[in-house]
C-alpha cells in the first residue's frame, strides 16, 4: 500500500502503523476467540459479569495510559481475555439453539467481511471520515440507552432493530478508526488497535444477536 496523505505522517510511518495495528488486532481477536471457546459451558453470575465489566474498563484505561510502552500491549491482550470470558455466555446460548454453530460461524464471517471491506475502502480511498465522529458517537449513546430500556421488557422485534442499528454503527466506526490511521490522525498503533478491536467485537456481538433472533422460533 502506498500513497500521499495531506493530514499528517509520512507514507512509510503510516504503513508501519497500519501493519502494527492489524497485527495487534489479529492477536487480540485470536486470544478472544480461544478464551471464549475454552469458556463455553461456564455460567457467569450477575456479580461475576459486573466484575468482568469493571476489570475490562480498567484494562481499557491502562491500555490508553500505557499506549507508548509494552504494558499497553499486555493490557490490551489481557482485555482480549476478559472479552472472551464476557461473550462466552452469549455464544453458549446461541450454540444451544438449532443450527447454533452455524449462526456463530455466519456472524464471524459477516464480521470478517465487513471489517475487510471497510478497512480496504478506507485504505484505498484515503478519505477523511472524521466528520462522522459526532454522528457515530451520538448513535452509539442512543443505542446504549435503548439497550438498557430493552432489558426491562421482552420484544424480539425491538431487540432486532436495536442490534441491527448497533451493527451499522460499529461498521461505521471501523471505517472511521481505520481512516484515522490511514490519514495519519492516529499514529499510535496500540490505541488504534484498541479502537478497532472494540469496533469489531461490537459488530460481531450485534450480528450474533441479529442472526440468533432471526433464527429463533419465538
Amino acid at each position: 500500500y502506498s500513497g500521499e496523505y495531506s493530514i499528517g505522517g509520512s507514507t512509510a510511518a503510516i504503513n508501519k502503523t497500519l501493519k502494527q495495528t492489524f497485527f495487534l488486532v489479529s492477536g487480540a481477536l485470536g486470544i478472544t476467540a480461544v478464551t471464549s471457546y475454552l469458556s463455553l459451558g461456564i455460567h457467569l453470575s450477575l456479580m461475576s459479569a459486573i466484575v468482568l465489566m469493571l476489570v475490562g474498563f480498567g484494562l481499557i484505561f491502562v491500555t490508553i495510559k500505557q499506549r507508548n510502552s509494552g504494558w499497553g500491549i499486555l493490557s490490551l491482550l489481557a482485555f482480549a481475555v476478559i472479552e472472551g470470558l464476557s461473550i462466552s455466555p452469549l455464544i453458549n446460548s446461541v450454540v444451544g439453539m438449532r443450527n447454533g454453530s452455524t449462526i456463530v460461524g455466519n456472524a464471524a464471517l459477516l464480521t470478517a467481511f465487513a471489517t475487510a471491506a471497510c478497512a480496504g475502502y478506507a485504505m484505498v480511498s484515503k478519505k477523511d471520515f472524521s466528520r462522522f465522529g459526532g454522528f457515530l458517537f451520538a448513535g452509539l449513546i442512543i443505542m446504549l440507552v435503548a439497550s438498557i430500556i430493552g432489558m426491562f421488557f421482552h420484544s424480539p422485534m425491538f431487540h432486532l432493530v436495536i442490534s441491527s442499528l448497533s451493527a451499522l454503527i460499529f461498521t461505521g466506526y471501523i471505517l472511521y478508526d481505520v481512516s484515522d490511521v490511514v490519514t495519519g490522525r492516529e499514529d499510535n498503533y496500540v490505541t488504534a488497535a484498541l479502537n478497532i478491536f472494540l469496533d469489531i467485537m461490537g459488530l460481531f456481538i450485534n450480528l450474533l444477536r441479529v442472526l440468533s433472533i432471526l433464527s429463533s422460533d419465538d
